[in-house]
């Protein structure tokens, strides 16, 4: 999309200024080229933006919705992926063959904002429908976006709202859905190691009795850092897929322990890693 409009630009100020200011030299050419360009990019951006608030602005997030909107849901995986390529992000996974077929619970880290938009977006086909805190739905530009499209969200200090949610999410994973949960509960910003998991959050696999898909997510907290001047690279590691009949017969705390070792033990080496090729 940025490109073709670029082009577009590109065409239309060479040829204002063949017509208008007759032949130049070619630096201011190339000057005037650049500025329409730049001039052109910020208004499709101005335009992305505003577009973007309008539509999640008219959304009453209060309002239970009983089936996903295919609108809000192709208005956000297009705003992903404007995203994606204004921050120069390169998205890099290991251990893809470790995914199971068909619908399953994905559990992450939670480094940065980034996370659920690159992992939805990554995984698209398998339409993952996330769990998130109530404050991602009052942000002005993507919380009536997200609740439109069935992102869920959960207030865990109220048990009672809380399961309401877990049995929200096993019933879209009966119409088909995938879902991404944060055992972490939050943004954690030091990639050494996690908060303390909420061991409920694993009910809804449980309850729904499909595949947990194990992932650690690493540089997401980069990626404010490195924009616009410098790509970053992002790194998804599928550690393992625990089956039903794996975690069958254990507790919630059970399933979390080995979940958050596996991510503790990924984290550790994915640093190290890191460490050593900086030195």
């Amino acid at each position: 999309m940025i490109e073709i409009i670029s082009i577009i630009g590109a065409i239309i100020s060479t040829a204002l200024i063949s017509y208008f200011n007759g032949i130049y030299g070619e630096l201011i050419d190339i000057l005037w080229i650049v500025l329409i360009l730049y001039g052109t990019f910020v208004a499709f951006i101005a335009l992305f933006m505003i577009a973007g608030y309008i539509i999640s602005a008219v959304v009453d997030i209060n309002k239970p919705i009983k089936k996903p909107s295919k609108f809000h849901t192709f208005v956000y995986y297009l705003y992903l992926s404007f995203l994606n390529r204004s921050f120069n992000i390169k998205f890099i996974v290991e251990g893809e063959d470790k995914l199971p077929e068909g619908k399953c619970v994905f559990v992450m880290n939670h480094r940065s904002n980034f996370d659920p938009m690159l992992l939805a977006q990554k995984y698209k086909k398998r339409n993952i429908l996330m769990v998130s805190k109530p404050g991602n739905f009052r942000i002005p530009i993507a919380g009536g976006v997200i609740h439109k499209m069935g992102y869920l969200a959960i207030d865990r200090d109220n048990d009672r709202e809380a399961l309401k949610v877990i049995l929200k999410a096993v019933d879209y994973i009966k119409q088909g859905y995938s879902i991404g949960i944060y055992p972490e509960g939050t943004r954690h910003k030091d990639g050494l190691d996690l908060l303390p998991f909420r061991h409920g959050s694993f009910k809804i696999a449980v309850k729904a009795n499909v595949p947990i898909v194990v992932t650690a997510i690493h540089n997401t907290q980069e990626i404010h850092k490195n924009f616009p001047f410098k790509r970053t690279r992002v790194y998804l590691h599928i550690l393992k897929t625990i089956y039903p009949e794996e975690y069958a017969g254990k507790t919630t705390a059970e399933i979390s322990d080995e979940v958050a070792a596996l991510m503790t033990e990924d984290i550790k080496r994915f640093e190290a890693e890191k460490a050593a090729k900086n030195k």
